[in-house]
């Protein structure tokens, strides 16, 4: 059996809220590829329900919703208190509005992972070179 992914995952916090049955739960997205996520709450979902996210990526936009199917349950530990961790593969990504939106927000991931480190640009001699 092959392991390996599609698609890298990207490290993120954006605010989210998952509606799957009669339930609604607060948390927030941890991680994100071009397949699925990782969702965080303290609510209890049921593995292979279908869901609504609601995710706040971007500033001063509209949160974005998207569809998908709970595949797994962690439970995560942190110094406060024990949350839930769902990994989500997205439904939805036949429709172009859903691909275009996970696209965008991948793309934003992205860059923001590869700038997150300041890098200090030091004169040189009369030439420039980056410190770090």
């Amino acid at each position: 059996m092959d392991n390996r992914r599609t698609s890298r995952r990207l490290s993120v916090h954006f605010p989210a809220s998952l509606k799957a049955g009669e339930l609604t739960a607060e948390g927030a997205i941890r991680q994100i590829s071009e397949n699925g996520m990782l969702f965080e709450c303290s609510t209890h979902f049921e593995a292979m329900e279908t869901g609504i996210f609601k995710m706040l990526v971007f500033d001063k936009e509209p949160p974005i919703t998207l569809e998908g199917n709970i595949l797994y349950k962690l439970y995560h530990k942190d110094a406060q208190d024990t949350m839930l961790r769902y990994g989500v593969r997205f439904t939805s990504l036949d429709n172009y509005m859903h691909r275009d939106s996970v696209e965008r927000i991948v793309r934003f991931a992205t860059i923001r992972e590869r700038y997150r480190h300041k890098v200090e640009m030091i004169e040189d001699g009369g030439t420039f070179r980056k410190d770090g």
